[in-house]
């Protein structure tokens, strides 16, 4: 599920869904009606909330200002992990979060492909350069994203390297 640009101050999960809903920040409560159901909230003081996916424990999300950052909270609430600064897109499969992140500044950046085990550890960059990466997602053994506006679609392989040659456009590495 993405959402974009929504104005939000709250992250709500409601029976067997989680989703981002304008809250009242100054609640003291951190339960909320939703629909006659009892409804969790799991994160609070959000602004602009771009994009969210879910597994079988966590919510994660993207937020826009005042900075990017990807983050992490528990499906039962409490608080936000910030997984990555920087970050533009992303996508989840079993094991792993994919993510793209703006490097550099002053107009000279470039963008990071990289992947961060679930459980934490270091990210390791499967590819950099000056693209972009939008809409960015994945099937078993492949990431694919559009490369900016007007660019190509680029396949490149979940352990990084060179991208899979074929019918879908590559970028150079």
């Amino acid at each position: 599920m993405r959402l974009w640009g929504a104005l939000l101050t709250g992250l709500v999960a409601c029976g067997n869904r989680t989703e981002l809903d304008g809250l009242d920040a100054a609640a003291s409560s951190p339960t909320v009606s939703c629909s006659d159901k009892h409804a969790t909230r799991l994160s609070q003081d959000l602004v602009w909330a771009s994009e969210m996916s879910v597994d079988a424990t966590d919510l994660y999300f993207m937020t826009t200002y005042p900075a990017y950052k990807l983050e992490r909270v528990p499906k039962t609430g409490g608080e936000s992990t910030v997984l990555a600064e920087q970050a533009t897109s992303f996508v989840i499969d079993a094991n792993r979060i994919y993510y793209s992140t703006i490097v550099g500044t002053d107009g000279a950046f470039t963008i990071a492909l990289s992947s961060l085990s679930k459980t934490g550890g270091v990210p390791s960059v499967l590819a950099s350069g000056a693209f972009s990466v939008e809409d960015l997602v994945a099937d078993e053994s492949t990431l694919y994203f559009v490369g900016g506006a007007h660019g190509p679609i680029v396949a490149l392989p979940k352990s990084g390297g060179l991208p899979t040659p074929g019918p879908i456009m590559s970028i150079p590495l």
